[in-house]
C-alpha cells in the first residue's frame, strides 16, 4: 500500500504523454517523438528514483506508525519493493512510445513475457521463501516486463534508424520530405 501510489502516477502521466508522442509519430515528426520520450523517460526514473529515496528515508518511522510496530522486521522488503515502480516506470515509457509508434505487439509480448515470469520464476520464489520471495517474483516480473519492452524499443529504434537516410536521400534529391508509411 506504501509503493502502490506511484503506480497511479505513472497512468496519469501516460495519459498525459502518450497522445503527444502519437502525434508526433502520426505526423512524421520521429526525431520528436525520441526527444520527448527521452525527457519522460528522465522524468519518470527521477520521480521513481526520488521516490526509493524517500521509501528508505521515512519508509522505516512510517510503517512503524502506521502498524503500531507489528511489521518493523517487513521494512526491508519494503525497500526492496520500492524499487518496483523505477523498473516499471521505465518500462511504461517505452511502452508508451511503441504504442505511440503502432507496435503494440511488442507491448503484448512484455505482459506475456511478464506473465510467464511470474508463473515459472514468481510461483516458485514464494514457495521457496514466502513473503520475501513475493518480493522477488514481483521484481523479477516488472524485470522481464522491462527488459522485453526494451528488446522492442531497439529494434524499433534501430529500423527507424535504418529507414532515415533513405528518406534524407530522397529529400536531398526531391527537395522535399517523403512520408514513411
Amino acid at each position: 500500500m506504501l509503493v502502490a501510489p506511484m503506480d497511479q502516477v505513472f497512468v496519469a502521466l501516460s495519459y498525459l504523454v502518450l497522445p503527444a508522442l502519437s502525434s508526433h509519430y502520426g505526423a512524421g515528426r520521429v526525431e520528436n517523438l525520441w526527444s520527448l520520450w527521452k525527457r519522460y523517460a528522465l522524468a519518470m526514473s527521477s520521480v521513481a528514483a526520488l521516490f526509493a529515496v524517500a521509501v528508505r528515508i521515512v519508509g522505516r518511522p512510517v510503517m512503524h506508525w502506521l502498524y503500531a510496530g507489528k511489521f518493523d522486521d517487513l521494512t526491508p522488503l519494503l525497500y526492496m519493493l520500492a524499487l518496483l515502480p523505477l523498473l516499471m516506470g521505465i518500462g511504461n515509457t517505452m511502452n508508451d512510445a511503441l504504442k505511440a509508434a503502432e507496435k503494440p505487439r511488442f507491448v503484448f509480448y512484455a505482459y506475456l513475457s511478464s506473465g510467464a515470469a511470474t508463473l515459472l520464476g514468481g510461483i516458485p520464489l514464494v514457495m521457496h521463501f514466502g513473503l520475501r520471495g513475493a518480493v522477488y517474483g514481483l521484481l523479477l516480473s516488472a524485470t522481464v516486463y522491462t527488459l522485453s519492452l526494451a528488446v522492442g524499443f531497439l529494434w524499433l529504434v534501430s529500423s527507424k534508424a535504418a529507414e532515415r537516410p533513405a528518406a534524407l536521400t530522397c529529400e536531398r534529391v526531391t527537395g522535399r520530405a517523403q512520408r514513411e508509411p
